[in-house]
């Protein structure tokens, strides 16, 4: 199984470098953007992969699962991240 708190932290990571992100960018483009989606799964990864493992204790499938889910997360973020176009000033 992979430890639960690794998947949680990197699900929290992820949360933390979407929200720095989603407050840089325009804000015309905050909306339903590729890193609100994100940042509200990984809420939802970090507090419900606990309440998950409390329920059905031993899954070993889901724990790989939602570890190579989080890993695709937080790559998928710092991709983001790196292509961020800078903020337009008037």
């Amino acid at each position: 199984m992979a430890p639960k708190s690794i998947i949680i932290l990197l699900f929290l990571a992820t949360f933390i470098l979407c929200a720095f992100q989603y407050y840089r960018i325009d804000p015309e483009w905050r909306l339903l953007n590729v890193r609100a989606g994100l940042m509200i799964t990984s809420i939802m990864g970090a507090s419900g992969y606990p309440i998950y493992d409390y329920l059905h204790p031993g899954d070993r499938w889901m724990s790989w699962l939602l570890f190579a889910l989080a890993i695709v997360w937080i790559v998928t973020s710092y991709y983001l991240l790196r292509r961020i176009p800078p903020r337009e000033t008037d």
